[in-house]
This record gives C-alpha cells, sequence and structure tokens, in this order.
C-alpha cells in the first residue's frame, strides 16, 4: 500500500486532501504532520512513498524540512504545495530535489494525478524538458500578474517570452501543450480570490484546453492560448475593474483596431463617450502614459513585426502602420527603440544568419 504523508499547518488543508484521497478510492495510506520538524519525524518512522509538503509551516519551512528529508529518504517522492505568488521558492525546492509542486488552491483533479502518477510508478511532472520552463518561474509570476491587473498586452509580452522560438524549438509540441495546460491551471486558480464567477473561468479554461490538445503546432498552440489570455482578461474586467480602468481597456483596444490610419484624440474619446480633455486624464491615469504615446508605442510594436518581413519595405512598413512621413517614422522608432528601423532590421537579419 502506497504511504502518503500530508504536511501542512493547516488542519483543514490535511482534512481536504485526505477527503479528496478517499472519495477517488486511491489505494494509499493518508499519515499527517503539522509542522516540517514533524514531518521529518514521521518521515524517519514511516519511509512514506511520497510527501504532500506546504512551503510555508511554522518551527521550520517546507524546503528545510525536504532538504533534511531527502538526505535519508532519497526514493521518496516530494510534492510542495505552495501559492501562485511563490514561483522563486518552487525553483529553490527543485534544486533541494523536490519532485513536483501543487498550487494551492489545490484542484482534485491536480491531486489525484500527481497521486497516480506516483502510484503507478510513471515520471512526474519535472522532467527535463519541465525544468527548462521552470527557469523562467519569474515570467509565470509575471504573466498571473498581468492578467489579474487586466494588462492583455503585457501577458502577450511575456508569453512571447514564455514560448520563444529558441526555448520551443529545444521541445515537443506535446510538452509545450502540457506545460501551457499546466499555465491556464495556474491562472484559474490564481483569479479566485478576485471573486468572478468560478464557473465562466473553469469553462473558459477547459474549452481553451481542449483546442490546445487538438493543436498540430507549437504556433497554434501559442495562438490559443492568447485567446484564453483574452477572454480571461475580458472576464475579470467585467468584474472587477473600476469605469474609468474599463474606458482606458476599451480605448486601447480601439487604438489597437485603428494604428494603421490617422487617430485623434478625440476619436478616441468620442469612442468611449468622454470629452477628450477629460478621456486624456483619465487615459494617462489608467495607462501611465500619454495617449499620442501609447498610438506610437502600438504602432512601432507592429512595425518591428513587419520589419522582420524582408519583403516588406521600410517605406511601406511605415505606410502599414500609421506614419505618412517616413522621417518621422524612423525618428519615433529611434526614440522608443534607441535605433533606427533600418538599423533594427540589420540587426533581425544578422541574428536570423547566425
Amino acid at each position: 500500500m502506497t504511504k502518503i504523508l500530508v504536511a501542512d499547518d493547516e488542519v483543514t488543508i490535511r482534512e481536504y486532501i485526505r477527503y479528496v484521497v478517499k472519495e477517488q478510492n486511491l489505494p494509499v495510506d493518508i499519515y499527517e504532520a503539522g509542522s516540517g520538524k514533524e514531518a521529518i519525524e514521521k518521515a524517519r518512522e514511516l519511509w512514506p512513498h511520497i510527501i504532500l509538503m506546504d512551503i510555508r509551516m511554522p518551527e521550520m519551512s517546507g524546503l528545510e524540512a525536504a532538504r533534511i528529508i531527502k538526505q535519508f529518504c532519497k526514493w521518496t517522492r516530494i510534492i510542495i504545495l505552495t501559492a501562485y505568488d511563490e514561483f522563486a521558492y518552487i525553483r529553490e525546492a527543485l534544486r533541494l530535489g523536490v519532485d513536483d509542486y501543487l498550487l494551492k488552491p489545490i484542484s482534485p483533479r491536480d491531486l489525484v494525478n500527481v497521486v497516480e502518477r506516483t502510484v503507478k510508478g510513471d515520471s512526474v511532472a519535472v522532467d527535463d524538458n519541465r525544468a527548462v520552463f521552470i527557469e523562467d518561474m519569474h515570467l509565470e509570476s509575471r504573466l498571473v500578474e498581468s492578467v489579474k491587473f487586466n494588462r492583455r498586452e503585457d501577458a502577450f509580452e511575456v508569453l512571447d517570452h514564455l514560448l520563444a522560438e529558441d526555448r520551443i524549438d529545444c521541445h515537443e509540441t506535446g510538452e509545450m501543450k502540457r506545460y501551457i495546460i499546466e499555465l491556464t491551471g495556474v491562472i484559474v486558480r490564481s483569479i479566485a480570490s478576485l471573486g468572478i464567477d468560478a464557473g465562466t473561468a473553469v469553462q473558459l479554461k477547459e474549452d481553451s484546453q481542449k483546442r490546445i490538445l487538438a493543436a498540430c503546432s507549437a504556433g497554434e498552440v501559442k495562438e490559443h492560448m492568447k485567446r484564453f489570455l483574452s477572454d480571461i482578461i475580458e472576464v475579470i474586467g467585467r468584474h472587477c475593474l473600476s469605469p474609468n480602468e474599463k474606458v482606458a481597456i476599451k480605448a486601447g483596444d480601439y487604438i489597437r483596431q485603428h494604428y494603421a490610419r490617422k487617430i485623434y484624440l478625440k476619436d478616441a474619446a468620442d469612442h468611449v463617450g468622454l470629452s477628450p480633455c477629460y478621456f486624456s486624464r483619465v487615459f494617462k491615469q489608467c495607462t501611465g502614459r500619454s495617449f499620442s504615446r501609447y498610438v506610437n508605442e502600438v504602432r512601432i510594436k507592429q512595425a518591428k513585426e513587419y520589419i522582420r518581413n524582408f519583403d516588406i519595405s521600410l517605406g511601406e512598413i511605415s505606410r502599414r502602420v500609421g506614419y505618412e512621413d517616413f522621417s518621422y517614422f524612423s525618428s519615433v522608432f529611434c526614440k522608443l527603440e534607441g535605433c533606427l528601423p533600418s538599423q533594427f532590421r540589420r540587426r533581425v537579419k544578422e541574428e536570423k544568419d547566425k
């Protein structure tokens, strides 16, 4: 019979884990410890197959307890229980030999999966490929924060870093799918405290996971994840944002849809139903940027994508992103990126030719 030791100072967590395991009729015996020191003592006594260990406990942290236990129970699988905002601790835990982690609040499905993997003798989630993704755990934390605070463009930018081509090429698409599916679960659990409709968030996650599993390429997986981020951010926006924040988001969407033509502050103000003067103050207060700066940033970001296509001339790119005057386009590009468009294209080509 597989022995599981649950080490958590919260009685309710221990009872919850015991309840889930019992409901699933898993062939395991459950033991409990209320502190890191007690976990060490129970581990010496029981030699458990699995230890579910909370990171934060009185007297001794879960990380310190895990380090000690691994010295005499090298084959014991230690699963760290942690919150979404403790990613730095997860990295340290992996260095100490911890095998996997579960994010609080723990979903029954995740708990059952990690137990079943160990009972069957399968490898846990943190294999060599997964470890590479975990190297950027701080990016996952940034992604969660961007979603919670309704910063869609920031979320997309972080996702681009997480799934950069030089990292994706090293992994099977299947491994990437598993990682992204885990990430959707992390995000949904992390926004539970915001008080939004849990059913809606879970449904978005499950629909997204189905699309991700059916995807045929890394590019498709990435697009499905972006769609999920957009949908979940929209849900948060409807429930949690102030009226001014909603105005700023609506205006930002308007800018991204119309950056290729001339956009005036009055156009965006009319779109959100405010006077230009009041809209200007609200927009800067919520985004931290003036309206004109924001428009330029959106345009230059799109220009950088076009520049990577060597079949499009720089003059054409300038027009495509809303600048009729190429010299002005170059000036704005240089101000925001620190180099001219031609220099940026040269750099892109050099990197491609390496």
